[in-house]
Formats: C-alpha cells, structure tokens, sequence
C-alpha cells in the first residue's frame, strides 16, 4: 500500500484536502503536527515534518 504524501501547493489548486498557511515563519513554525493533521485528516509522519521545515518561508 502506498501512502499519500503530503504537497505543499502555492496555487491552492491541487485535488484532495488542503490546510492554508500565510507566508509568515512564524505560521509555518506554529503550525503544529497535532493540528495540521487533524485539519488535513491525515496522519503526518517524520518526512512530512522534514518537507515542512524545508520549505518554511525564510
């Protein structure tokens, strides 16, 4: 079984479940696992964290 992987998309325009967050870092460091996941209604793992902190706005 393969798992869905989470995507970050700026245009919003991609099928499925979506959480938006504003381009502040400070949003993107607030946005904790326990409420992105239940806002996407999908378990994050470790790598989904990782591509978070990578692609956090500077």
């Amino acid at each position: 079984m393969v798992r869905d992987r989470l995507k970050i998309d700026p245009s919003g325009k991609l099928n499925g479940r979506g959480a938006y967050l504003c381009e502040k870092p400070t949003c993107w460091s607030a946005a904790g696992r326990a409420s992105l996941s239940r806002a996407l209604r999908h378990e994050l793992h470790e790598d989904d964290c990782a591509l978070l902190r990578q692609m956090t706005p500077s």
